[in-house]
């Protein structure tokens, strides 16, 4: 999503891109199951950039994730929480990077993420549409 183009949908893009200027953010959400009663003794986002940057970016909750990759814009987007959650410094392209979100991830259901950058030199990671293997991952760990 890009504040500059406010009603644009970004949805099928190859990468997701989060920057300063020109303000770029964008939302991931993942569907988790699988976890029933059992504790979530970790969650990690895995992001493979494309773009190295000096910030990587801030991942903020979304508590609404009724929205739809297809038809998501900058002037319709769910707002996130004031709260950062998890946030890179510098990220190298070519490489994964990971965040601990824990803390966001209490069990079954959808849950939803929205990054935001205060750098003019955003990064830019591969979205599920940029193919080989290199969508976005959510690693959920549980106990017994």
């Amino acid at each position: 999503m890009r504040a500059d183009q406010p009603s644009r949908n970004f949805g099928g893009g190859t990468s997701l891109q989060v920057d300063g200027s020109p303000l770029k953010n964008f939302l991931i959400k993942f569907s988790v199951s699988g976890v029933g009663g059992r504790q979530v003794q970790s969650a990690r986002l895995r992001l493979f950039a494309v773009d190295p940057s000096s910030s990587g970016g801030d991942l903020r909750r979304l508590a609404n994730t009724t929205w739809s990759e297809g038809t998501v814009t900058w002037d319709n987007a769910p707002a996130a929480d004031a709260t950062v959650l998890a946030s890179l410094g510098g990220v190298a392209a070519g490489v994964w990077h990971e965040m601990d979100v824990t803390a966001l991830v209490s069990g079954d259901g959808v849950f939803g993420l929205r990054a935001t950058s205060p750098s003019s030199n955003g990064a830019d990671y591969s979205s599920k549409e940029g193919g080989g293997g290199l969508a976005p991952q959510l690693v959920v760990t549980v106990g017994p």
